[in-house]
Parts: C-alpha cells; structure tokens; sequence
C-alpha cells in the first residue's frame, strides 16, 4: 500500500514538473522502494522517536493524581467505618448498661 502510494507521488510529481514518461515504470518502482526505506529510517535520523510525548507526561501526571485522590477517599472511608463502629459499640455498651439498671 505505501508502496503504491509511493509510485503515485512520483509519477505526480513527474506530471507536476511536466516530464511524464521521464522514468520507466521500473526505474519508479525503484525509487518509491528507495523512498520506502528512507521513509523507514527517518525518525532515527531525525531523533523524532527519542522526543517524549508530552501527552505520556500528563497522562502519567492525571494517573497519579487519580491514584491519590482514590487512596485519599478510601482512607477517608476507613475513617468513617472505624468511628461507626466505635459508636455502635458504645452504644451496645449503653444498652447493655440500662437493661442492667432495669433489671435491678
């Protein structure tokens, strides 16, 4: 498919410069398998691939920030859970206090 692509780049801009017909169907093929290559190996001529992604960063940066504020809540439920069942036992305690005042 590049390939093709390729071939059809060529052959326009063959047209472009008014020089169609200049290279044989071969010597078109050729350069667009030429050109494959280069277009292959360009991102380690040009370092592109080497150059960090600003989006990695912030995605990092939101992931981090979610694992935070989830931990935040869970601890803030953990919280909440321990001071219910402090309550539920003083109050057990309550009642058990008064059922044994009523008993005597």
């Amino acid at each position: 498919m590049r390939r093709s692509y390729l071939i059809d780049a060529i052959e326009c801009g063959l047209d472009g410069l008014n020089i169609p017909g200049a290279l044989t169907a071969q010597q078109v093929s050729d350069l667009a398998a030429s050109l494959e290559v280069s277009l292959e190996n360009e991102s380690m001529a040009t370092g592109r691939d080497q150059i960090p992604n600003p989006m990695d960063a912030e995605l990092r940066r939101v992931r981090q920030a979610h694992t935070e504020s989830v931990a935040s809540l869970e601890r803030g439920h953990t919280e909440q859970v321990r001071e219910l069942e402090w309550l539920v036992s003083r109050l057990r305690s309550r009642i058990h206090d008064l059922e044994q005042e009523r008993v005597r």
